[in-house]
This record gives C-alpha cells, sequence and structure tokens, in this order.
C-alpha cells in the first residue's frame, strides 16, 4: 500500500518541478540567440554545429545524439561502421549450454547424459531435456563447454552454446 501511495506523489512532484523549471525567465542575450537559431535552415544549422564542436574542442561524434539531428548520424555511420568493424569479437569464457531440440529415440541416452553431467535428480534431468530448448546447464567454462555440446550432438541432440 506504500508504494501505491508513494507512485502518485512523485509524479506529482516531478511535474511541479518540471513547470518551476520551465517557467524560469530566460536573459534577453539567451533569448536572442534562441531567437536567432530558430530562424536558420537546416544548413545553417549543421554549420553552426561544426563550428561550436570546432571552438569548444568537442569530439566528431556526440556521446548522446539528439533525436531531432538525423543528419547528422547519417554522416556519422560510416565512421562507426568503421569503428564496430575493427573492434575485435569478444569471446566469453564462461557460457551457458542450451538444448535445442533432441531426436526422439535418443531421448534416454541425451536424460542419462544431463543427469551425469549436471548432477540433476531423473525427474528434473527429464524436464530439462523435454524442456528444449532451455538452458540445461550456466556459467561453464567455454572449453568444458564446447566438449559437453559434441558429446550431447553425438548422442541425438542439437546443443549450442549461448
Amino acid at each position: 500500500m506504500l508504494r501505491q501511495l508513494s507512485r502518485p506523489f512523485a509524479r506529482t512532484t516531478l511535474r511541479v518541478h518540471r513547470r518551476a523549471f520551465s517557467e524560469q525567465p530566460v536573459s534577453e542575450n539567451v533569448s536572442r540567440l534562441v531567437d536567432d537559431i530558430v530562424k536558420l535552415n537546416l544548413l545553417e544549422v549543421s554549420e553552426l554545429v561544426q563550428e561550436l564542436n570546432t571552438r569548444l574542442n568537442l569530439p566528431d561524434t556526440p556521446a548522446g545524439m539528439p533525436m531531432g539531428m538525423p543528419m547528422m548520424m547519417a554522416q556519422n555511420n560510416s565512421a562507426a561502421a568503421a569503428v564496430e568493424e575493427e573492434a575485435p569479437v569478444e569471446v566469453k569464457a564462461i557460457v551457458n549450454i542450451q538444448l535445442d531440440s533432441f531426436d526422439p529415440a535418443a531421448k534416454i541416452k541425451l536424460i542419462k547424459e544431463v543427469k551425469n553431467l549436471t548432477g540433476l535428480g531423473l525427474k528434473e534431468s527429464k524436464a530439462a531435456v523435454e524442456g528444449a530448448p532451455g538452458t540445461i546447464m550456466t556459467d561453464v567454462k567455454r572449453e568444458e563447454a564446447e566438449a559437453i555440446v559434441k558429446t550431447l550432438i553425438e548422442l541425438g541432440g542439437k546443443a549450442s552454446i549461448v
């Protein structure tokens, strides 16, 4: 009940704060600058942004891009793509093993293997196998996981590392 009461008060407080912040008077200088910026066309706005970046020594790619500037995003997409290509692919050391599906004829073998690998009881192992697709083991070293996946595939299951 306390949570239900506290949420409406938090929203009301936030709205009041926003109103109070937005109604603060703006200096003449700032108001004049805003009026001038509003009158600019898109090309001039782009030039303004570039000049501000240069004079203020800001990076070329903004950390948080405003939603109203999709043209800047298009210009920086080629640079971002180049950075993504150069970044090395991270290989997780600790992974999960997922049983995607299995051959019905190999169900009993898979249940026994899952039971031996996980230390679960027969009932839990059966539920894990029959619940495919699903994670059967978590937080396993990659080398061990690759060997386990290979074993499960040999027994008639389709498994993957997630």
